[in-house]
């Protein structure tokens, strides 16, 4: 992305709406990142609303059982996506406080990367190397929760540095393409 949208930070005031959007996977690691989402609620006294992408035959998936379990459990609210093309799930994007994509195993993160355009604050592993470097840990909800707390209090400041370190990516990548289609 070269042309970001504006950060409008509008929270909800009755509930907190965090995403962890993606494939489920067990390397993906979403029912840390579910437990980091409730006990990042519970710190700042909201009801949590839990995007995750849906789709038929995932129901039955142990990391989908698990994670909507744990919601239903502690009575917070699971909001379902169905797959979408990118200017609706860029559109979603626009409804979160938070987006969590800390992963034990990642690459570039295209989730991590339109949730930076829409201008929204994101917590992601030390996998994905063009994010600010203030990662959550995959295996430490506590250190998760910690980093979590600090992206919060500065959410403008982490979402700039995020998109000038996409930008470097980006130029970087571009500049490796042109070099290898050259030679």
């Amino acid at each position: 992305p070269t042309e970001f949208l504006k950060i409008s930070l509008q929270p909800n005031p009755h509930a907190l709406n965090i995403g962890c959007f993606g494939a489920f996977r067990p390397l993906k690691n979403h029912l840390q990142q579910a437990f980091l989402a409730l006990r990042y609620a519970q710190y700042v006294g909201k009801p949590l609303r839990y995007h995750i992408n849906f789709k038929p035959g995932q129901e039955n998936m142990a990391d989908y059982i698990n994670v909507a379990a744990i919601i239903a459990a502690t009575g917070q609210e699971l909001v379902l996506h169905h797959w979408s093309d990118r200017d609706t799930f860029l559109q979603v994007l626009g409804e979160m406080d938070l987006l969590l994509q800390v992963s034990m195993s990642e690459t570039f993160n295209i989730v991590a990367a339109d949730a930076t355009l829409a201008g929204i604050p994101i917590l992601v592993s030390d996998e994905i190397t063009w994010a600010y470097p203030v990662h959550g840990n995959p295996h430490d909800i506590d250190d998760a929760l910690k980093k979590l707390k600090l992206i919060m209090q500065s959410k403008t400041f982490f979402i700039q540095q995020n998109r000038e370190g996409l930008k470097r990516h980006s130029n970087y990548a571009i500049e490796k393409w042109v070099d290898y289609l050259r030679s």
